[in-house]
């Protein structure tokens, strides 16, 4: 599913939707809601200094991504927009939405376990202290338990609840929801029924897609899983995306 140009992604995508609406054989829509699950695309970290996760902007390959996900997501046809409050969230909504009718909603729940505590501080400090090592900044980690973001499990049913709360708002949805890994991987397990895996196995790529049903009374289907339309080596990518 790597390095597929965007319009064999946005075809496949399109294609899965039409199908699952039709389900049956009657020709008719069900009554279901549709998840297309888009991560952000890649921020710009500073250098040497860990960052307040949250005001992190995209950098000019994450805008890149974004808009490289547009097509993808012009083809889903999306009813409604959500997105995580975090700046590279939000950025890489406003650029693979632009050409979408409906607004985007910031929605804190979306937001990734993050670690406040070390904002500002050498990132060689943060490595010190967590073991880490390196010039990055660290990455987010479902071991640890960070001060002010509580616990794991209740970061899950956060996340949990947003998605019950969209299904709920109406049969035939088509919903982007712009996140992260974390929620990501944790809305894999509940749909599978099965732990939350703290090392994020089902993980998902910069600005790329999973893609969730939602039918009444039913937990929810896994219609596939990180399926890119800007893979590694997929070029060219335009940087020119304001």
């Amino acid at each position: 599913m790597r390095d597929m140009p965007p319009e064999e992604v946005a075809a496949d995508i399109r294609d899965i939707v039409e199908s699952r609406d039709t389900e049956g054989g009657t020709g008719e829509p069900d009554q279901g809601v549709r998840v297309l699950f888009l991560r952000h695309g890649e921020p710009d970290y500073p250098y040497g200094q860990y960052p307040d996760p949250r005001r992190v902007p995209l950098s000019a390959r994450g805008r890149a991504q974004a808009l490289a996900a547009r097509p993808a997501v012009e083809r889903f046809a999306p009813t409604a927009v959500y997105a995580s409050d975090t700046a590279h969230a939000l950025q890489t909504a406003q650029i693979a939405c632009a050409s979408c009718d409906a607004t985007i909603e910031a929605a804190p729940a979306l937001r990734e376990r993050c670690c406040p505590s070390p904002v500002g501080f050498p990132i060689a400090e943060v490595h010190r202290v967590t073991g880490g090592g390196g010039d990055e900044v660290p990455g987010d980690s479902d071991l640890r338990s960070p001060a002010g973001e509580g616990t794991l499990d209740a970061a899950v049913a956060r996340v949990g609840g947003f998605l019950d709360d969209v299904v709920a708002r109406g049969a035939g949805q088509r919903v982007p929801v712009v996140g992260h890994r974390g929620p990501h991987a944790w809305t894999i397990s509940r749909l599978l029924g099965a732990p939350v895996q703290v090392d994020r196995a089902l993980d998902l790529g910069h600005a790329a897609f999973s893609l969730f049903s939602f039918a009444p009374n039913d937990r929810g289907k896994i219609d596939f899983i990180n399926r890119e339309s800007s893979g590694v080596g997929w070029s060219p990518l335009r940087t020119d995306v304001a």
